[in-house]
């Protein structure tokens, strides 16, 4: 019976193994063939997302943020600004960050700095790591003479960095350094440059140096010519011109221009005393340096 049941697929099919590509052929036909039948099923699913004219009020955090997102991306930033406002107050963290960008890019009526400082201040409150670097940012370029701006700045630098943030984290090693705390600002600045931010690595090479460490390498001496020449960064400048030998008139004219640059941008007595110094030494007669004789040598 077996035999007679395989000999009918066999005239059927041609050969028994025929029969799964063929199953698989009748699968695909009859999923072209309903295809339009699902699309329309699924056009008359209800979107969950509302359009931005439907969007009247929110009643929880995350519907705020929601609605107030959709707003934005809709540009009605000052209809977005009203529901992100209450998801902030409701603690919603993403919701006090772009209620303060709002502010600081200037998209809503009356904008201001203190308004975003304001927002991202609560948001730093609630653990969101870009409200408390753009906190941060905000009164660098607003408020930087405040009463109290620099240890704020310091502490909202750090929190960002410890939060995740290695710009606020190159951030935190520039203010330390200029603390004289070379040690606090190699380790901070040298999360910046882990990442690549230059001027991260530029304190920390600065730093590393104070600190009696090693001479710095090739790479991170190339990273200061290029932060010296195309950053425009003093302090870069400086330390490229540190590095370099001066054992000869020639070497000494060669790191000269790095130190004129430092001292022009920065004014800092550092950096123009050096500078002073290396044109004191070029205008006397060159006396090449002479090694001393080792003692006990005849």
């Amino acid at each position: 019976m077996k035999r007679n049941q395989e000999s009918g697929i066999a005239k059927f099919f041609g050969k028994p193994i025929v029969f799964v590509p063929m199953i698989i052929v009748i699968h695909l036909s009859l999923m072209i063939l309903l295809a339009p039948l699902f699309s329309s099923l699924i056009r008359l699913i209800p979107d969950n997302e509302p359009e931005a004219a439907e969007i009247k009020g929110c009643s929880e955090s995350a519907e705020c943020f929601k609605y107030g997102m959709i707003l934005h991306q809709a540009r009605k930033y000052d209809r977005a600004a009203e529901l992100l406002e209450k998801g902030c107050e409701m603690d919603n963290s993403l919701s006090c960050e772009v209620r303060g960008d709002l502010e600081y890019r200037k998209q809503v009526r009356n904008a201001s700095p203190a308004a975003a400082e304001k927002f991202y201040a609560r948001g730093c409150q609630l653990s969101n790591r870009m409200a408390c670097h753009n906190e941060a940012k905000v009164i660098s370029e607003n408020f930087p003479d405040r009463k109290g701006a620099p240890e704020q700045l310091l502490t909202l630098w750090k929190k960002a960095c410890d939060l995740g943030i290695p710009q606020s984290c190159a951030e935190t090693g520039k203010m330390l350094f200029e603390q004289n705390d070379f040690a606090g600002a190699a380790k901070y600045a040298h999360q910046g440059c882990y990442v690549g931010i230059t001027e991260g690595c530029v304190y920390e090479t600065a730093a590393a140096r104070r600190t009696g460490a090693a001479a710095p390498d090739i790479k991170k001496r190339r990273t200061l010519l290029i932060a010296c020449e195309k950053n425009n960064i003093p302090l870069a400048c400086y330390e490229y011109a540190l590095t370099l030998p001066k054992k000869s008139q020639e070497e000494i004219s060669a790191a000269l221009p790095f130190l004129d640059k430092a001292c022009a941008a920065s004014k800092k007595q550092e950096f123009c005393n050096e500078a002073r110094k290396m044109r004191y030494v070029l205008s006397l007669p060159w006396q090449p340096v002479k090694k001393t004789p080792e003692r006990g040598r005849q």
